[in-house]
């Protein structure tokens, strides 16, 4: 496999005198989980489509395991892509009959139908509800199911979009749990599109900020936080007055229970815990206040709409 499963080249996309996406360089990597991000109307499904060749760009390539998409090899790529983009079920078919019949519109083989849909049923963690007619299901276990769906044909490469759209956050928490699992015992590679950052950070490495139809942040999710947040703040709690610890450690902020220091580093933190020990500051607790990808999100984000803002430009 190429070193990119997907990779873009100024793609773009217009109707009419609108552009939709514009000027897209997007880059992923086999065997991650790539969370693409963005408030309704920033281009993620367009995005979604153009990759996937269901509507053509007005500018740029699109490269799909190695291979320039064109209206020649599209089908055959596609058979190698799993696409969830809806819950849309048959309800009083049971969750096995609803696999089995889908199984068919992908050109799996009667013999292998039942076998592969039980597999699908055991990874999403649906076995027990088998037999169940899908009209008697949750949101969430709709949801799951859909993408189970997407996993009939065994892809290399699942694009999801919006799937924890309108869950509760159990049933979010359970989708995600579901998919890391599936992550770390194949070599899938998962796109997801979505607005909704919770659990994210558990399952995607690897993050694109679409704004305006515009990519304006991709790469590591860890590499990105770090490069914008270079120190974490790291709270400290203390038995007595807070006043007296802060003297202890220069640059230290007074918090209602302790101190706050910003640590670019490990060996920061531990001196100033020994500064406290050694003049005998009883502590509670160290706690490091870590940016997450919601915090990357949004400063992202909202340097894109200034930077919009400054430029005259208005963006979604």
């Amino acid at each position: 496999m190429s070193e990119t499963v997907i990779a873009t080249r100024k793609l773009e996309k217009k109707y009419g005198e609108r552009t939709v996406v514009r000027g897209l360089d997007l880059h992923v990597r086999p065997g991650r989980a790539y969370g693409l991000l963005g408030p309704n109307g920033a281009g993620k499904t367009t995005t979604l489509r153009l990759i996937t060749g269901l509507i053509a760009p007005t500018a740029g390539t699109v490269s799909v395991f190695g291979e320039q998409l064109t209206p020649t090899n599209a089908d055959r790529l596609r058979e190698r892509i799993g696409v969830q983009t809806d819950t849309e079920l048959y309800a009083t078919l049971t969750a096995r009959e609803n696999l089995e019949v889908w199984g068919g519109f992908y050109g799996l083989r009667r013999s292998e139908l039942r076998r592969r849909a039980d597999e699908v049923l055991e990874m999403m963690s649906l076995s027990d509800r088998a037999s169940s007619a899908v009209g008697s299901f949750s949101k969430g276990m709709r949801q799951k199911l859909a993408v189970g769906r997407a996993l009939l044909p065994r892809p290399h490469l699942l694009f999801l979009d919006e799937p924890t759209a309108g869950l509760d956050p159990e049933a979010t928490e359970d989708l995600i749990a579901d998919l890391t699992t599936l992550m770390r015992d194949t070599e899938l590679t998962v796109v997801i599109c979505t607005h909704q950052l919770a659990g994210l950070d558990a399952l995607c490495s690897d993050v694109g900020v679409l704004v305006g139809g515009a990519l304006v942040a991709q790469g590591d999710i860890d590499e990105l936080i770090a490069r914008r947040w270079p120190t974490t703040t790291v709270r400290i709690d203390v038995a007595g007055d807070p006043a007296v610890a802060a003297t202890l450690v220069p640059g230290a902020a007074l918090t209602p229970t302790g101190i706050a220091v910003q640590a670019a580093s490990d060996s920061d933190t531990e001196r100033a815990i020994a500064a406290l020990a050694a003049a005998g500051v009883r502590i509670h607790a160290a706690v490091p206040q870590r940016p997450t990808v919601q915090d990357l999100y949004f400063a992202t984000v909202d340097d894109a709409r200034r930077s919009s803002i400054d430029s005259g430009k208005a963006v979604a």
